[in-house]
């Protein structure tokens, strides 16, 4: 339980290149979230490490988005449905990355990133007799200026 809560109040870094990027965007008012992405990779200790990232580590399945809303503190929650069904080996779940589209040159930045280190949670795979399924919450700082924060939907559950 103690793991648990820890895990949870570790928060989404805003990465440098999403950091400048969301400055620029901030006269358009609109974010276009790509991608989801959880991962096993394991990064060194400390917050620059995470702020320095281009990339999740070692991806091993992208999420499906089923909701995205901004709150009154400048935060986009994104809603996103997570399940094992499809997972053939099991692996540790320490990280986490919010892709963002970048308009002009049709590609896309990491925007966010968190590594859980060693509060990190185990997947199972889909033959441990242990099938999950739930909508996972992802918080990221979008700023005040941001008033339009899209994404693909996918129809979950």
């Amino acid at each position: 339980m103690a793991d648990e809560v820890k895990r949870n109040t570790l928060y989404n870094v805003l990465t440098r290149i999403g950091h400048d990027f969301i400055e620029k965007r901030s006269k358009s008012k609109k974010l276009e979230i790509s991608r989801v992405v959880i991962g096993d990779g394991k990064l060194p200790t400390g917050i620059e490490y995470a702020r320095e990232r281009t990339s999740v580590i070692s991806p091993k399945l992208n999420l499906d988005i089923v909701g995205c809303k901004i709150n009154d503190a400048g935060m986009a929650i994104i809603e996103c449905w997570f399940t094992n069904a499809n997972i053939d080996k099991k692996f540790p779940l320490r990280e986490l990355g919010v892709y963002v589209k970048v308009p002009k040159i049709s590609q896309e930045i990491l925007y966010a990133y968190r590594n859980y280190g060693i509060y990190s949670e185990d997947i199972p795979a889909c033959d441990s007799g242990k099938i999950i399924g739930h909508i996972y919450t992802v918080p990221i700082a979008v700023g005040w200026q941001i008033e339009n924060v899209k994404a693909e939907f996918k129809q979950c559950c």
